[in-house]
């Protein structure tokens, strides 16, 4: 026989032996469907005809353990392997509605502003700003807002609240005259309040009354900026367009934008 016709028969015939054992190697991992028979797999054939499907396999299992769980925890872990993976943005998606469920079951509005902070856009970001909404309503036009921390001491000028460069707290900027009272003034006490979008703000006095002598005193573009207090009772929350509040009568009126009243147990995050 020829010696180059014997070596091609001789080759063939390793080849068809060993892709006939690899696929029987395959079938009996295939019907194991463990994570440790398609490792093992890999193991004896790291570049064989199925690499791809047993790696594919390997990362349904850990999914599917990952949903018979059903946790947070299940779905991070599985991110963790999977970053990018097939059923990576079925793991998110399951993450958001875990966080969903925990929000309504809370049915606060901290469990809702906490999801919103997560995912603003998010599959269930609409429906969370309605449940918001139930919970507490909107200031209309014509409505008076009581502000406890202004007293007749209120000057021509404006207040502007915007958020601090620290969390939890508030940059106010003053533009205002105030008439001295007493002998005392309040260097916060506007008759414009002007809240930036999204903002939470305390109803309380801010500044502790000034002494001063004269008749009146201006503050021009004075800034402060700290921590909201520990003590505060009652909040204002402006919507996404902030709010506009004119002082009137004991009070003010929301005159444009949006905003809500919170009291204590019920306060957003700024």
């Amino acid at each position: 026989m020829n010696k180059k016709l014997l070596v091609s028969m001789l080759l063939c015939f390793f080849v068809f032996f060993s892709c006939s054992t690899e696929k029987k190697g395959w079938e009996k991992a295939e019907t194991a469907n463990t994570i440790t028979a398609y490792e093992e797999f890999l193991k004896l054939y790291p570049e064989g005809e199925f690499v791809d499907k047993a790696h594919s396999r390997i990362e349904s299992i850990y999914f599917d353990e990952a949903s018979a769980a059903n946790t947070i925890a299940s779905y991070e872990d599985f991110l963790k392997l999977y970053p990018e993976g097939e059923f990576a943005d079925s793991a998110h998606s399951q993450i958001e509605a875990i966080y969903f469920d925990q929000a309504k079951a809370a049915n606060s509005i901290e469990a809702y502003k906490d999801f919103l902070e997560r995912y603003p856009k998010g599959e269930f970001a609409d429906s969370v700003r309605l449940l918001l909404e139930k919970i507490y309503p909107s200031f209309s036009k014509e409505k008076v807002l009581i502000i406890k921390s202004i007293s007749s001491v209120v000057g021509k000028g404006e207040v502007s609240f915007t958020k601090g460069s620290k969390p939890n707290t508030l940059k106010i900027t003053i533009n205002v005259t105030v008439p001295v009272v007493n002998g005392k003034t309040c260097m916060g006490c506007g008759a414009i309040v002007r809240i930036a979008p999204n903002l939470k703000i305390p109803i309380k006095p801010w500044f502790v009354p000034t002494e001063f002598q004269g008749q009146s005193v201006t503050f021009t573009n004075s800034s402060f900026e700290g921590p909201i207090p520990a003590d505060v009772t009652e909040f204002i929350v402006s919507g996404p367009q902030g709010a506009t509040l004119k002082k009137e009568g004991k009070g003010f009126r929301l005159v444009e934008g949006e905003a809500h009243f919170l009291q204590k147990k019920q306060v957003a995050i700024v």
